[in-house]
């Protein structure tokens, strides 16, 4: 009864957060739309098309990272535990941002223990490498740096991400792995979903391990998964 209740509790939770995220692009869709049955030069036609667009995106990416969140708050255990390459996993995500990367002119370096293996789920790990380094590349500005170092500990692996951005807010360090809390991007002002390092921090516990992101001494950002080099034994399934 108790798992009930706050499986219901969740469900209430997420339905009033994700009415309160969808409410303000709602708004500007259903103003683009009416505006649109008026008479008006084409390039005004053309921008609201694109605001209808860009808000529409942003409802279904609030979405499909929630159901994706979702999932895993959910679950009790792994699926499909594996060796992993972490090598190969940050290459991978750093090929996946390439396109942000090379808009931004950024210098992204690595340096990588070999061998980083451990055993995982690996879309848990590779979507949380994707997330943490797409939280840098946001808030890392034009020209600027990031690196990412993997490193092996006596208890597992460390996984660090440093950039060249401005830091977190003082007031914001305690919030940033809250479901929904987003900071504006410097160079947009736009926000995200608030629901990528709540993934991270959901997918490294499934593992036994934990994520952190602070502010660096000398500037910028860092954000730290650990993993043990095996899940402990309550999260391992069959998957023969």
């Amino acid at each position: 009864m108790r798992e009930a209740m706050e499986g219901k509790k969740l469900v209430e939770q997420y339905v009033q957060t994700l009415t309160h995220e969808i409410k303000s692009p709602l708004a500007a869709i259903t103003g683009a739309a009416e505006l649109l049955e008026e008479e008006m030069p084409l390039d005004k036609r053309r921008r609201f098309l694109l605001n209808i667009r860009r808000e529409s995106a942003r409802i279904r990416d609030v979405i499909d990272h929630l159901l994706l969140l979702s999932s895993i708050e959910s679950r009790r255990e792994l699926e499909d535990v594996v060796s992993l390459d972490l090598e190969i996993l940050v290459r991978e995500a750093i090929e996946s941002l390439s396109g942000a990367i090379t808009r931004k002119s950024l210098v992204v370096t690595t340096s990588i223990a070999s061998p980083a293996t451990i055993r995982g789920e690996l879309f848990l790990i590779r979507q949380s490498l994707i997330n943490l380094l797409a939280n840098a590349v946001d808030f890392t500005p034009d020209k600027g740096s990031i690196n990412v170092a993997v490193a092996r500990s006596p208890s597992g692996i460390e996984i660090t991400i440093d950039d060249s951005g401005s830091g977190i807010p003082h007031w914001a360090v305690p919030r940033v792995f809250e479901r929904f809390y987003s900071l504006a991007r410097p160079d947009t002002g736009r926000k995200g979903t608030g629901l990528g390092l709540s993934f991270v921090r959901e997918a490294a516990a499934l593992h036994g391990g934990q994520v952190s992101l602070a502010n660096r001494a000398e500037g910028g950002a860092r954000a730290q998964l650990v993993l043990p080099r095996d899940p402990p034994a309550r999260q391992l399934v069959d998957v023969r």
